[in-house]
């Protein structure tokens, strides 16, 4: 079980790591190419399809949770009863989606504000409908019997394979054709393969459960599922939202071309904490069957929130340091967003991806009913935030105002229902925890922050960067290291660090 789990982590590392770095080599091709406005009609498009496809209402999370029991117990019949349950609504989702895009179709052109006039913004707009509403309408469904059953990492090697020939069919269009729509397209025909071969892979693990048809779940089975739908149906429809509503606000009230920078900085914030997600999110099933068979204490959760500021912590420091001095190696100092917006992402970050652990308990304890209602707040607030913050603050009010919102939401109750529901204990021990690791990182920043405000490091060379980074990953270790030697995750995770090495 624990070498599953460890696979999922290390191929789930692997195939994110080679995403964000192919991500960034095509993303300064496209600049390049093609233009930082085309990128914000990119950028723009895919966060309108992403709340679109909102119409997923927790399907896949509430299924994943309900395969880990029958998983456990080898219950095939039942496994293909969900999964058949499970193929039918994402084929229903897929109509959904195709039918609101193409009734969005005849607006699209009023949501862009460019200095020049970009041709075939619907046909643009159109393509990226397809390619999302297609995965659901074909395959996307199969890749959640491989991750239930804790072989995540069937689905990384998968994605790692089709990650390298996306980018390079990508880039290979871009320097040659100079087309966008053919980018599009590549970008399409990739993705679906890549759903397919998944597919694929699913049926020759599981042949008997995958071409299952017509199996059907007793009443009192889908009534839990559905129960468990509608519970994260809110979440799910404000997730997307929250995380969406920033580049329609910034393409309506400022301009399309600043969300073209905006994507910049949030691509690279991905990159920053797409490797903590895949950690979590890779164990998510195995804490699942621990929940199943009644093995899950609160030391599990307290070890892994552990983990989660040690990375988290890393990546905060090491993004507010040094973004942009990335951005003006990578792609420019054209392209560069003030002081401001680099805090407020940083705080975002740190906000929004120390709670991942929490997270992974709260979906692999099936916590979807409690709380539903909490997700919508935070969206709204979102909203409400950004519409204040945007003219006086600009962008940076647009970052602030998601941190502010989930900090006033987030930050708070999702640990009050995982204690209360899960373990059944208070909060205290808790917030003591978070606001002891918040204090050692923001120890760091400073320290960092002082040190690179000396003229010797006003120019930006890929020497001196190499240099920043070093500098800034010592101070941050060091920090960390010094600041939680004596709590008890800490010595468990060097015991058993420990324990690898001399093995």
């Amino acid at each position: 079980m624990r070498s599953k789990a460890l696979l999922n982590v290390k191929y789930g590392v692997l195939s994110q790591m080679v995403k964000i770095l192919l991500q960034f080599i095509v993303r300064k091709t496209f600049i390049y190419y093609l233009g930082v406005e085309l990128l914000g009609v990119h950028s723009l498009f895919t966060s309108i399809l992403s709340m679109l496809a909102m119409a997923e209402l927790g399907i896949g999370s509430a299924v994943a949770f309900s395969l880990y029991k029958p998983i456990v117990q080898k219950d095939t019949n039942k496994i293909s009863a969900i999964m058949c349950l499970y193929r039918k609504l994402y084929r229903i989702i897929g109509i959904i989606i195709l039918t609101i895009g193409c009734l969005l179709l005849p607006f699209i052109p009023d949501l862009v504000s460019t200095t020049s006039e970009i041709p075939y913004l619907r046909m643009i707009f159109f393509i990226i409908l397809l390619k999302t509403s297609l995965t659901y309408l074909l395959f996307a469904y199969s890749q959640t019997l491989l991750i239930a059953a804790e072989c995540k990492y069937e689905v990384d090697k998968v994605m790692v394979l089709f990650n390298i020939l996306t980018s390079i069919g990508e880039t290979l269009i871009i320097i040659t054709t100079h087309n966008f729509i053919l980018y599009l397209l590549v970008e399409m025909v990739c993705l679906i393969s890549q759903q397919f071969l998944i597919y694929k892979k699913a049926y020759r693990r599981y042949p008997e459960i995958m071409s299952a048809r017509d199996v059907e779940l007793c009443k009192g089975e889908k009534r839990e599922i559905w129960k468990n739908v509608y519970g994260l149906s809110i979440g799910k429809v404000s997730g997307a939202m929250l995380g969406s509503i920033d580049s329609i606000i910034l393409s309506v009230f400022i301009s399309t071309t600043v969300v073209g920078l905006y994507s910049n900085y949030l691509l690279v914030q991905t990159a920053a904490t797409t490797i903590i997600s895949i950690v979590f999110t890779s164990v998510t099933a195995n804490v699942g069957r621990k929940f199943a068979d009644n093995t899950i204490s609160q030391s599990h959760l307290y070890l892994m929130f552990f983990l989660n500021f040690i990375i988290c912590g890393v990546c905060v420091v090491m993004y507010f340091a040094l973004i942009n001095d990335f951005i003006t190696l990578f792609l420019g100092n054209n392209l560069l967003l003030p002081f401001q917006v680099v805090c407020a992402f940083s705080l975002n970050i740190f906000i929004t991806y120390m709670s991942l652990s929490i997270q992974v308990f709260k979906d692999a304890s099936g916590i979807f009913w409690h709380g539903k209602y909490r997700p919508l707040v935070t969206c709204v607030l979102n909203m409400l935030f950004s519409l204040l913050l945007v003219k006086p603050l600009g962008i940076a009010g647009v970052v602030f105002a998601t941190a502010l919102s989930r900090l006033v939401t987030t930050f708070w109750f999702d640990p009050y229902l995982v204690f209360k529901y899960a373990f059944n204990s208070g909060l205290k021990k808790y917030f003591v925890t978070y606001g002891y690791y918040t204090a050692l990182v923001l120890v760091a920043v400073i320290i960092l922050h002082i040190i690179f405000k000396t003229s010797f490091f006003d120019i930006v060379t890929i020497p001196l960067f190499i240099c920043k980074a070093v500098m800034s990953f010592v101070v941050i270790f060091f920090t960390l290291f010094i600041g939680t030697m004596w709590m008890e995750p800490s010595r468990r995770c060097v015991s058993n660090l420990k324990r690898i090495i001399c093995k």
